[in-house]
């Protein structure tokens, strides 16, 4: 079960950070808190968001960009 598990959180990283849309940025440019926000959105992107299998498997993960600016958010009202 672990193996599966392990597979299921590799498959949502994949498609939630690498993806051709995605842009990184360096680093050590973060003192401003706009840029650092800006890479959180334009790091990451949003799949699966309106299907509830995908709601099911993921739990709330294919909400990348919000899970990323407001983690402490549960992830039922990502919606």
């Amino acid at each position: 079960i672990y193996g599966l598990l392990g597979f299921v959180l590799a498959v949502v990283f994949q498609v939630a950070h690498i993806f051709t849309e995605t842009k990184y940025h360096n680093t050590d440019k973060f003192q401003e808190r706009d840029l650092w926000a800006r890479s959180q959105l334009e790091g990451s992107c949003a799949f699966s968001v309106n299907s509830l299998f995908g709601e099911y498997v993921y739990g709330g993960l294919q909400f990348q960009p919000i899970h990323h600016l407001f983690p402490e958010i549960n992830h039922v009202h990502y919606p």
